[in-house]
């Protein structure tokens, strides 16, 4: 599936929750403006997503050649307060780009993923915003942890 109109029948075929992890190049990023240069990206995918209530941009990290983006789609339970206590895999859904977008299931995904999540909302703690920006090129702190 490589058009971006067949990804969004895929991605709204229903309403069940899934999730999204977006993998793309880092070198597409604005390195002084992780957050905003990736809500750019986003909106590539899924114009005005901002304005959509079933799509929530949860997290980013950064490595030095490639960033993952973690999007929840139908997920009207997420609650911030108790992310980092999450134990309830949604389904996983990597959408790559390449030469064009690629959308595939990787249920291998769905609990590492959940993890990985539930640990930044953790590292991150109770007063940081989404999205969560977890850069990998430097050393990373946490402030706030929960």
């Amino acid at each position: 599936m490589s058009d971006l109109s067949s990804i969004h029948e895929k991605v709204f075929e229903n309403s069940d929750a899934k999730r999204l992890v977006m993998k793309f190049d880092t070198n597409r990023l604005d390195p002084h403006d992780y957050a905003n240069s990736a809500k750019r990206i986003l909106n590539e995918v899924f114009p005005d997503w901002e304005r959509d209530s079933r799509i929530l941009f949860l997290a980013m990290e950064v490595f030095q050649r490639r960033t993952f983006i973690a999007i929840d789609i139908n997920h009207h339970d997420y609650d911030f307060k108790t992310a980092h206590e999450d134990e309830k895999p949604l389904p996983v859904y990597w959408l790559r780009q390449k030469k064009h977008w690629t959308l595939n299931r990787i249920p291998k995904e769905d609990t590492r993923t959940c993890r990985r999540l539930a640990e930044l909302h953790r590292s991150h703690g109770y007063n940081a915003t989404l999205p969560l920006v977890e850069d990998c090129t430097s050393v990373i702190v946490h402030d706030d942890p929960r």
